[in-house]
């Protein structure tokens, strides 16, 4: 097994309550990851454009709320995969609901993976690790290339 790499992570979640949850548990893992966090799609695609240019800003995975203000999560993702520059970035879907075409229209849409939020805190704990070490550990990342 690899070892486990630190990683940049925009988190695009509009519920402060969750988004703190989630990055007290990305923060409480053993690696120094990055969280960069904003509350709505519009800002996600705002920082994806400052970002397109800036290694040590480019997010090695997007985690993205479904259920957002402005622009919802399959919107954002439809944006983000109609930019070159932001095409092939890893997007997951992060979402309190299960339906089966909510995930559906997120796969068709070019998502990377779809994570259902539990209610309990634990098991959303399990989750969260979960994905840490599948994006830290398991899978490979494109990364930062100059455009």
């Amino acid at each position: 097994m690899r070892e486990n790499r630190s990683l940049k992570i925009l988190l695009v979640e509009d519920n402060d309550d969750h988004a703190h949850l989630i990055m007290g548990i990305i923060e409480a893992t053993a690696a120094d990851h990055t969280i960069f966090r904003v509350s709505n799609g519009e800002e996600a695609l705002t920082y994806l454009d400052s970002a397109t240019d800036s290694e040590t800003q480019w997010p090695d995975v997007v985690m993205l709320d479904m259920k957002m203000p402005f622009l919802n999560g399959i919107e954002t993702l439809a944006e983000i995969r109609g930019r070159k520059q932001q095409s092939d970035v890893p997007v997951v879907i992060v979402s309190t609901s299960d339906s089966a075409n909510e995930i559906q229209s997120a796969f068709q849409c070019g998502a990377n993976g779809y994570v259902v939020k539990p209610l309990q805190y634990d098991d959303l704990k399990i989750k969260i690790r979960d994905f840490i070490h599948y994006w830290s550990e398991v899978s490979e990342t494109p990364g930062f290339r100059v455009q």
